[in-house]
């Protein structure tokens, strides 16, 4: 969270597997694929020349490799050809290209001289800006020479951008991700890999409720709602791959990572998003009787705002609900308090809002406080604490206030709820947050690719720092699935039951 922040599940794509890189230049002068068996000659013969297909690969400044591989081989085989690109092409290749058996690389294909600019600005802005310089344990230097052959021997930009967020998640810290350019041209995407440049969103959302992955979420008139998505259906499937697969192996992957609840995000984010929206994604899924069918998840427009909703609720309570903290969310937030102000008691309902802007959240959270208060501060790489504090607002509600979380709630929305309720401003119903805390910074890469990382820790007034552990109501309602299924708001209930304890103990004093 922070001035340009937003809490997001991450990554992943394929296990790295580990190549020694034995250089601090790797990309000069080394081979890489040495254990690859040389060709010998200039490649195919005659009679093959027009049926074959080339794939090449820049091993160093000075070498490459083509692998040469028959259109008719059934097995797929064929032999390695080394190549100096200084030296004229081999006559096979030549022969190949001629004809058209060798596509042009696609108009977003990477060379090697850029894939190393790319992997040099991702590593060297980790390496100085990172807000932690012991990186939460890992040898970073180690990490970059290991990964930058793979990278730049990657067979395609598919599979270098993949790399590219393996890299990051090796950090293993839930703020810090790698995401390439939106829209491929390819179209290619990997199976369970979060989303990147998405439009619009899905009309539902998924978590972990009884150990199963679930519907908690469908949005009224969305795709999802007219297809037949009810809340409390679980998910069976994503593109015909067990959910309890792919959890797997992003555990397998990303073990360690901040908190199982901000893990289980990124679980529901990749089952349901996959890597980017040009693929179709089927989920199977499981009502309450078992009875399986596939949904084909569909985008709905974009909202061009927040999303924010207000109302009085039946005990006379004011509710307050919004999905992001960002602008103009904290205009609508004073707009709607205003309205509500004779309200005995807020109830603010931060279920499923993974974050923002740090100054909309001081706006917001200025509300509350007749005097600057301290709210927290960000604890940077060199060690020093800078300080935020709320404002002096106009007016000041100064009634009871419950706020409600779960385990979707991320970032801002846990530093804003954990300022109010380790002050004595507010109560907590809900389920334990993401504990995912840390500020974070987003860069623009070249290519147009995006770099978010942690680069600064939050500590809260008194001093904790609260990252992979999160809120911890003051009331924990768990989310079950006969609640979703009935439609049933338990935690909805047991905040206005506090409420209304809270209302009358005002009264009696």
């Amino acid at each position: 969270m922070d001035e340009r922040d937003e809490f997001d599940e991450e990554l992943i794509d394929d296990e790295p597997t580990s190549i020694d890189a034995g250089a601090d230049d790797p990309v000069d002068g080394e081979d890489y694929l040495a254990d690859e068996e040389d060709g010998e000659g200039d490649g195919l013969g005659d009679e093959d020349e027009e049926d074959a297909e080339v794939r090449t690969a820049l091993l160093s400044k000075h070498e490459m490799i083509a692998l040469i591989s028959l259109r008719t081989s059934a097995e797929g085989g064929g032999r390695i050809v080394r190549i100096d690109p200084r030296q004229p092409m081999p006559p096979c290749l030549v022969s190949c290209r001629r004809a058209g058996n060798v596509a042009p690389p696609p108009s977003h294909s990477l060379t090697a001289e850029e894939r190393v600019r790319l992997f040099d600005e991702i590593w060297q802005t980790i390496n100085e800006e990172f807000y932690d310089p012991s990186f939460n344990g890992v040898d970073w230097r180690t990490v970059g020479e290991r990964y930058r052959p793979r990278l730049v021997a990657a067979k395609d930009d598919f599979e270098f951008y993949g790399l590219c967020e393996l890299l990051t998640a090796e950090l293993k810290d839930s703020h810090t991700r790698f995401e390439p350019p939106p829209a491929p041209a390819s179209g290619e995407s990997a199976p369970d890999a979060p989303p990147h440049g998405e439009q619009g969103s899905a009309g539902l959302r998924l978590g972990s409720v009884e150990g199963e992955m679930a519907v908690v979420e469908v949005d009224q008139d969305s795709t999802a709602a007219r297809g037949g998505v009810r809340p409390g259906m679980i998910v069976r499937a994503a593109n015909g791959r067990p959910v309890r697969e792919i959890e797997a192996q992003l555990r397998q992957l990303v073990a360690g990572a901040s908190s199982e609840n901000s893990f289980q995000n990124l679980v529901a984010t990749s089952v349901l998003y996959g890597r980017v929206w040009g693929e179709p994604r089927v989920l199977r899924l499981a009502d309450a009787e078992g009875r399986e069918f596939d949904y084909e998840v569909r985008r709905n427009p974009a909202d061009a705002l927040p999303r924010l909703e207000s109302r009085r609720l039946a005990s006379g309570f004011a509710y307050i609900k919004f999905d992001q903290w960002k602008p103009p969310v904290d205009q609508k937030f004073g707009a709607a308090l205003e309205s509500l102000r004779d309200a005995p008691a807020l109830l603010i309902d931060l279920r499923g809002n993974g974050g923002g802007q740090t100054d909309v959240m001081l706006n917001v959270t200025s509300n509350f406080f007749p005097e600057a208060t301290y709210y927290g501060g960000f604890k940077t790489r060199a060690g020093g604490v800078n300080k935020y504090f709320t404002h002096k607002p106009a007016r000041v509600y100064r009634e009871p206030v419950v706020i409600l979380v779960d385990e979707r709630s991320g970032s801002a929305s846990e530093t804003s709820t954990l300022f109010m309720q380790e002050v004595g401003r507010a109560q907590v119903v809900g389920t334990q947050s993401a504990g995912s805390t840390h500020n974070q910074k987003i860069k623009k890469l070249w290519g147009g690719a995006t770099l978010r990382y942690s680069i600064r820790a939050y500590l809260t007034p008194k001093g904790r720092d609260p990252e992979g552990t999160g809120v911890v109501p003051d009331e924990a309602v768990p989310l079950t699935l006969s609640d979703l299924r009935s439609g049933r708001d338990a935690a909805l209930e047991a905040a206005e039951r506090r409420l209304s304890e809270l209302t009358t103990a005002g009264l009696k004093k």
